[in-house]
Order: C-alpha cells, then sequence, then structure tokens
C-alpha cells in the first residue's frame, strides 16, 4: 500500500514515513538554525526588546534580545515557559529576573506546531508615551491652575481695595454730615447730588 504517516518527537521536528511497497524510508526535515534567527534580525527591536521561538520543551530555535541573536539556550525554568503551561495564547508583566528589566510580554503556542512565539518590550519604552502625556496634563493643569489662583488674587486685591476706597468714602460723608454748616453739591446740570443733614 501507498500512504504516509507522520508523526511528532520530543524535539518538536515532524517526521514523515512512507511505506512505498517493501521498502519503508524516514524523511527528515530540519531547518538550519540560523534562518531563524536571520529572520529575527530583520525585525526592528528595541535595545531592551525580545523575541523568541521557543520549542515546548523549552530550548530556544531563535531567540534574539536587543541586538543579540542566539538559539539553542535552555529557558525551560522561564516565567514565559509557566505561563504558556497554563495558557496557549497570553501576556504578562515579566519582572526581569534575567537582567533586571521589566517587560510586557505577549505570547502564543503556533497552532499544529510544538513552539512557542513570543514578543516582550520594556515596559519603560511601552509605556513612555503614557507617562509623557501625564506629565504633560499634569504640567498644563498645574499652569491652568497657577493662572486661576493668579486671577483670584488679583480680583481679591481689587475687592480690597474697592472696599477700602468705600470706606473712605463713606467716612468722608459721614464727616459732612457731622458738619455744622449746611453743605451742598451740584453736579454741571446744577442739580443737586448731595446735601448734609444740618
Amino acid at each position: 500500500s501507498t500512504g504516509g504517516d507522520t508523526s511528532r518527537s520530543r524535539d518538536g521536528l515532524s517526521r514523515w514515513y512512507w511505506n512505498i511497497g517493501r521498502f519503508g524510508g524516514m524523511v527528515l526535515i530540519s531547518l538550519e538554525p540560523r534562518y531563524l534567527t536571520s529572520l529575527f534580525e530583520q525585525t526592528a527591536l528595541g535595545p531592551l526588546d525580545v523575541m523568541t521561538q521557543t520549542l515546548e520543551s523549552g530550548i530556544t530555535l531563535a531567540l534574539r534580545r536587543g541586538p543579540v541573536t542566539s538559539f539553542g539556550s535552555d529557558i525551560s525554568g522561564s516565567q514565559l515557559m509557566r505561563e504558556a503551561a497554563a495558557r496557549r495564547i497570553g501576556r504578562y508583566l515579566d519582572e526581569g529576573e534575567q537582567d533586571g528589566h521589566r517587560r510586557i510580554v505577549a505570547y502564543r503556542e503556533l497552532s499544529g506546531y510544538p513552539v512557542i512565539a513570543a514578543v516582550a518590550t520594556s515596559e519603560a519604552a511601552a509605556l513612555a508615551p503614557v507617562e509623557l502625556r501625564a506629565r504633560t496634563y499634569y504640567t498644563v493643569g498645574t499652569l491652568v491652575s497657577l493662572a486661576i489662583a493668579l486671577v483670584c488674587l488679583v480680583g481679591a486685591i481689587l475687592l480690597v481695595r474697592q472696599q477700602r476706597a468705600n470706606r473712605r468714602l463713606t467716612e468722608q460723608a459721614s464727616l459732612l454730615d457731622e458738619a455744622q454748616d449746611a453743605i451742598m453739591v451740584s453736579g454741571l446740570d446744577d442739580r443737586l447730588t448731595y446735601w448734609n443733614r444740618s
């Protein structure tokens, strides 16, 4: 009978078996690890960003950390592997166990392959635009608050001046009322505008 069978080994490689007549053979297809890393080298990453394709066993097929590209590392004890064991697709905040840099990590298990693809970006770099906007909002808010406070202060000063002027006018008018002589004030149209009580 002519037919083929595919199986997946523990190392993540697919093997195809054909039974053609009396001869049974095995075809093994593998990729040069540099092929995957060369794809990673063409990707624009920040100096603290990380990209990886990792077998379910924890061996990296390709790993790029900033400008450094490698393969064959064992990351089986990493947080990525713990997260991927719990969920096929997800994201988490990596506390920087290996190098002290916190990263936001997104990963997924590739359908039909025992490979986990992950991308991580520096938390500081990812949140920098948000922090810049927040600083801008705080600065503008502070300036607006100071402007409002200045307008209130000027208004209060003008109000105090007006009250002092009114008090002086009231005091002067009361002095006129206490005078023994008759005092009358008229406008340009000869109309009386004020007279004292005497």
